[in-house]
C-alpha cells in the first residue's frame, strides 16, 4: 500500500485509436495507486525502453492472476475506451480535444472502493464545478420549424434542415413530429428610438 498521493502509479496504453488531425493515435493512461485519480495522455507511439532509461524510472510489471494486483488500471481503460468510443461517434475523430473533460469527469465520479470521488481525496475538498445540476423532466424536446420537402412513406417525413444540422439525418418518423401552431404573443413591435445629441433618450 502506498503511503503517499502519486508515489506509486499503475500505467497502461490504449492503442489502436483512430488517428486525430493532430497525429495522435494511442492514451496512455496513469491511476495513482492510493488516491485512484488519472491522468490521460496523448501520445503518437506506445512508451519506449529509451524513455524509461532517461526518466530513471523501476519497473514492477504486473501479471494476470497475482494477488497483488486489484485491476485498476484495466477497469479504468475500460470506461475510458468506453468514453472513446462515444466521443468517436459524437465528435468524428476529434478524441484529443476532448480528453480533458473526460479526465475530470472520472476523477469527480464516486468510487465505490475509496468511499468518495478521486479529487477529494487528492486535495481535501470537493470540487467547485462551475456546472450547475439543475432539474428537469426527461420530456423530448423539439427544434424547429421545418419545412416538410416529401413524405417518404406511411409513417416517415424528409425535412429541410439547416446547415448547422448537417450531422443529423433529415428523415424524421412521425413520432419525432409535432405540428408547428403559429404564436403571434412571442412578437415585439419595434418603435424606432430617437437618441439625442448628449447621447440620451427617452422612453
Amino acid at each position: 500500500m502506498p503511503g503517499w498521493k502519486w508515489e506509486s502509479v499503475s500505467m497502461d496504453f490504449i492503442t489502436g485509436l483512430p488517428r486525430t488531425l493532430t497525429g495522435y493515435k494511442v492514451n496512455w493512461v496513469v491511476v495513482d495507486r492510493l488516491t485512484k485519480s488519472a491522468h490521460f495522455i496523448t501520445g503518437k507511439s506506445t512508451y519506449t525502453v529509451r524513455l524509461q532509461l532517461a526518466l530513471d524510472m523501476g519497473l514492477d510489471f504486473s501479471t494476470d492472476f497475482h494477488p497483488q494486483i486489484d485491476d485498476q488500471t484495466e477497469m479504468l481503460n475500460q470506461i475510458l475506451e468506453d468514453m472513446l468510443r462515444a466521443c468517436v461517434l459524437e465528435f468524428s475523430g476529434s478524441w484529443d480535444s476532448h480528453l480533458h473533460l473526460m479526465e475530470f469527469a472520472y476523477n469527480n465520479s464516486y468510487q465505490a472502493t475509496i468511499g468518495m470521488t478521486p479529487f477529494e481525496v487528492l486535495y481535501g475538498r470537493f470540487c467547485r464545478s462551475p456546472i450547475c445540476w439543475g432539474e428537469g423532466k426527461l420530456s423530448p424536446r423539439f427544434v424547429g420549424p421545418f419545412e416538410m420537402l416529401e413524405r417518404i412513406g406511411p409513417v416517415a417525413y424528409r425535412l429541410a434542415l439547416p446547415p448547422s444540422f448537417a450531422a443529423v439525418l433529415d428523415v424524421f418518423h412521425v413520432s419525432m413530429l409535432r405540428k408547428y401552431v403559429v404564436d403571434l404573443t412571442h412578437i415585439v413591435d419595434f418603435e424606432p428610438m430617437h437618441i439625442n445629441e448628449n447621447l440620451s433618450y427617452e422612453a
